[in-house]
């Protein structure tokens, strides 16, 4: 069992555990059009959606090590979320983000998916580290592959990435 740290530090964020205050805001943002139009395939997911991923994250991140984080800045506003989930279909732990509609273009994304990869490298034990978008999320490919992810399927209009321990360099080349 690993146990996920506190919090994650960069420059500007501060990343928690989501816990049960978090969901009204987490809920907002999972509903702005932009992140809903990728993470969710453009479905607006209802709040109690939004509780039930709380809770779960709320148990597996004590108990796995695994789950999600609320990003803010350091001042307090939520910019966005990320964290590692197993998402339905793929089978695989995958690292999973999102950055607020308002905050687009800021960085906030490798901000975000800096500490992630640390941790999933150096904490969690992973040998690689998974993701997926779908091809219109160019911001999202080009940042997965800033920090080194290598696609290895295409399914559709989805992607998968992987970034292999080797890889990994702990920065962003874009």
């Amino acid at each position: 069992m690993t146990e996920a740290p506190s919090e994650l530090l960069t420059s500007r964020l501060r990343l928690c555990p989501l816990s049960e205050r978090d969901i009204d805001v987490l809920h907002a943002i999972w509903t702005e059009p932009g992140v809903r139009r990728f993470l969710w395939d453009d479905r607006r997911l209802s709040r109690h959606e939004t509780r039930d991923f709380v809770a779960r994250s709320s148990y597996l991140l004590p108990t796995e090590g695994v789950g999600l984080w609320l990003a803010r800045e350091r001042g307090g506003e939520a910019v966005g979320f990320g964290g590692f989930w197993s998402l339905e279909g793929s089978g695989d732990l995958e690292l999973i983000y999102g950055v607020r509609d308002t905050k687009l273009g800021q960085g906030y994304g490798r901000e975000i998916v800096r500490p992630l990869l640390r941790y999933g490298f150096e904490q969690l034990g992973l040998e690689d580290i998974r993701a997926s978008t779908d091809v219109p999320n160019t911001a999202s490919i080009r940042l997965l592959k800033g920090f080194g992810f290598l696609q290895f399927q295409r399914l559709g209009d989805s992607v998968r990435f992987r970034l292999p321990r080797g890889v990994y360099t702990g920065r962003a080349v874009a």
